[in-house]
């Protein structure tokens, strides 16, 4: 009810050109009508962040490039996705792994980070210990901290960038909600 997906023109599309339904409405990043509009962004943007979990972990199916320019305020103050042209997938066991690694940032769990990530990767690595270390060494700030105050999406790519140095490779797909998050987090 309070998001719309363009509708797909399969007979218009090709491999190169992704043609979807015409959605009228505010870009995003134009403030300045959304000023003059005089429209209230928080209520707009929970719709939208929402939209994105419930794309990822209901669907599986998620609108990985969600900048400014690729939402819309419609003319009845809802949220429209514009130009899936990137997309990831998320398989009942990435879904369930992406859970238990926000468990384990909230609880700050080092270990069920560490252990999920290795999962996630299918690698072994000798130096686990070490892993668990750093990624402490991450979650430690964290403990005093409002967990509503707290850029999930930072502590997401600082969690990447140190599994990297592991040798641990992340699914496309994970990668890409990473991404995800960050953005809308920027917006």
């Amino acid at each position: 009810k309070t998001v719309k997906i363009p509708e797909i023109y399969n007979n218009l599309t090709t491999d190169k050109i992704l043609t979807m339904e015409f959605i009228d409405g505010i870009e995003l990043h134009d403030l300045k009508q959304i000023k003059k509009k005089k429209i209230n962004l928080k209520p707009i943007l929970e719709h939208g962040f929402n939209a994105i979990l419930t794309q990822v972990f209901v669907h599986g199916f998620f609108h990985a490039d969600p900048h400014p320019g690729n939402i819309i305020i419609t003319p009845d103050k809802n949220i429209a996705f514009v130009d899936f042209g990137i997309v990831g997938h998320f398989d009942e066991n990435l879904k369930s792994k992406s859970i238990d690694l926000f468990y384990g940032v909230i609880a700050n769990d080092a270990e069920k980070i560490v252990d999920t990530l290795i999962d996630l990767s299918n690698t072994e690595i000798e130096n686990k210990d070490e892993l668990k270390y750093e990624i402490s060494d991450l979650l430690g700030p964290l403990q005093d901290n409002d967990v509503r105050t707290v850029r999930v999406s930072l502590i997401l790519e600082e969690i990447l960038e140190i599994s990297l140095n592991y040798g641990l490779k992340m699914p496309v797909a994970f990668v890409l909600f990473g991404k995800t998050l960050i953005t809308l987090e920027g917006i």
